[in-house]
């Protein structure tokens, strides 16, 4: 009975999802709207392959907006409990170790060992986090500051787990490991999905949170600190050039006025600065 409740359970989780189940998953927020349909099919590829079921949210899409490419960018992205249960489907899983700190009250290097049966024999597959790559910036850095060693520790396993199965594992991150990415962003207001392990939930994004300097949407957290430290409403990128200009003692516009007096036929008239 249980055998034929597990071949049902996983016919279940490997059955092809209709349009009515991604409208569905579009308006629970896995997906965001608008997204193009080349990765609609590459994520549902992957939770074919991954047995990982975007219903429970174990696996979602979460949109961001690159600098560099001027345009939107999308990443698969599970929570740890994700990965791991990848790893244990594969049969070859021998096990993983806890998180080893260089120090325990203020670390800045967490290790994690994962082994796998190869050939018979367990081998180890060793990988090292460190806290000035991962930990995000104000105001995204809160559970950072409230756990970091659980999140140090979470990048450091990720790290291992896909150094470990790399053919399960390329190509989606999770939660902990992106928060230090560039900001996430979706123009139809869709809300990032929580993480399934309950610890953290994403802030919203509404029309009217807009930069005054770019019109990009930002999400409310990052809004908030911008009007309560700068008084007016700025794009993470453009608070930290508002920064560097308060330290200066000149404003942004000064600055532009400056550059625009000594060259007024220079190109950088056209750029914002």
């Amino acid at each position: 009975m249980e055998e034929k409740e597990l071949i049902e359970r996983k016919n279940e989780e490997r059955k092809e999802l209709t349009q009515q189940d991604i409208n569905l998953l579009i308006s629970a927020n896995v997906l965001p709207k608008d997204i193009p349909t080349e990765m609609v099919k590459f994520f549902l590829a992957f939770c074919k392959q991954t047995n990982l079921n975007p219903f429970k949210r174990q696996v979602y899409i979460v949109p961001r907006y690159s600098s560099a490419k001027k345009g939107m960018t999308y990443t698969i992205q599970t929570g740890i409990d994700g990965y791991r249960a990848i790893a244990d489907r594969t049969g070859i899983c021998a096990g993983i170790d806890d998180p080893v700190y260089d120090s325990e009250e203020k670390p800045t290097k967490a290790t994690v060992t994962v082994y796998k049966m190869v050939n018979g024999m367990r081998c180890p597959f060793v990988a090292s986090a460190r806290m000035a790559e991962y930990r995000p910036l104000p105001p995204n850095d809160t559970m950072w500051n409230k756990m970091p060693l659980i999140m140090l520790g979470k990048c450091a396993e990720a790290l291992a787990l896909r150094k470990a199965f790399p053919n399960e594992l390329s190509g989606t991150y999770t939660d902990e490991e992106m928060q230090q990415a560039e900001k996430v962003i979706d123009v139809k207001n869709i809300e990032t999905p929580q993480e399934t392990n309950g610890e953290q939930s994403s802030p919203t994004f509404s029309k009217e949170l807009i930069c005054s300097k770019c019109e990009v949407p930002i999400k409310s957290n990052i809004a908030d600190y911008s009007v309560n430290t700068f008084g007016k409403m700025l794009c993470w990128e453009h608070q930290q050039e508002e920064r560097e200009f308060q330290k200066a003692g000149k404003s942004p516009e000064q600055e532009k006025l400056s550059t625009e007096e000594f060259d007024e036929h220079s190109a950088l008239d056209d750029e914002v600065i």
